[in-house]
This record gives structure tokens, C-alpha cells and sequence, in this order.
């Protein structure tokens, strides 16, 4: 977070579930914010698909495995619930539909047990960086796809 940035404090810190999605009015648009629970890393993004205007905070938010571009990543992804594109918290960018203009993310800290969230979004070259490759990130989809269906209907 630069020196030059300007912080306003918008809630709480102590999120009970390991990953947590909330939407708080920002500068007339919604953010949503994710707090890891393992190490309290904290990011935030718009909270609407710039492709289809869906809630992302809806959508499912979910860890990468390092075998699938998490240590490329460095952040959770969410699922966009109405084609289930998926978006880097990191950077907002868009990872399976390149042609999806990215979300805006803003910095984001915790400090004494706030959260503290950049009134504008941050720019810069990681915004709306391709990390994986269209191979890597159709591999990440399936993958998480896999997952949500195991979570709603079982291992089986």
C-alpha cells in the first residue's frame, strides 16, 4: 500500500468463516471484500462482473492449489455466478474469458483488528495482469467446477 494512498476504516476484522465475502457501499459502488482466515490477508475488488453485471460476492470464492497456478496467483479467486468466469482477487482480472475487461481492485490492510480499504482502485501494471495461460485457467475452471459439484452433492 503507497505512502500516498488515502484509508477509510470500514469494519471489523473478526470473520468467523475462512473465507468471507461481504459488499460495503464504496465510492457508489459495491466492493467485496476476502479475509484468509490462516494468515488474514485481506482483498478487495468490485463487487459486479463487468461481462454479465452479477453479484460476484454470489459467486463461489475459492483457494487455488499450487498444481493449478495458486503460487502464480498469490489470492483467491471467485466464480462469477451467471457463466461462472473466474476472476484473480489480485488483480481483477478475468482469467477464463480475456476478452471480459477486468474488475476493479482496491488495496486493502488489516491493522489493530479493522479492515482499512483504498478509496480509489488501484491501478498500475499488476491490474489486470494474465497470470495463467487460457490452458491454466480452463485446467483451474474444471477444476473448481469439480469442487462446487463435490461441496453441493457429495464425493460421490
Amino acid at each position: 500500500v503507497g505512502q500516498d494512498t488515502e484509508f477509510q476504516r470500514i469494519g471489523e476484522s473478526d470473520l468467523d468463516l475462512f473465507v468471507v465475502s461481504t459488499c460495503a457501499e464504496w465510492n457508489g459502488e459495491d466492493v467485496m471484500i476476502v479475509r484468509r482466515r490462516s494468515d488474514h490477508r485481506v482483498w478487495a475488488m468490485g463487487d459486479l462482473c463487468p461481462h454479465a453485471g452479477y453479484p460476484l460476492h454470489e459467486g463461489d470464492i475459492e483457494e487455488v492449489p499450487a498444481a493449478l497456478g495458486g503460487d502464480q496467483l498469490g489470492a483467491p479467486v471467485v466464480s462469477c455466478p451467471a457463466h461462472a468466469y473466474l476472476f484473480d482477487m489480485q488483480r481483477g482480472t478475468c482469467l477464463t474469458e480475456r476478452r471480459c475487461p477486468a474488475t476493479p481492485v482496491y488495496d486493502a490492510l488489516v491493522q489493530s483488528g479493522q479492515i482499512f480499504l483504498s478509496r480509489a482502485a488501484r491501478e498500475g501494471q499488476d491490474v489486470g495482469a494474465e497470470v495463467l495461460s487460457i490452458k491454466e485457467a480452463n485446467a483451474l475452471q474444471l477444476h473448481l467446477v469439480d469442487v462446487a459439484l463435490k461441496r453441493k452433492y457429495g464425493p460421490n
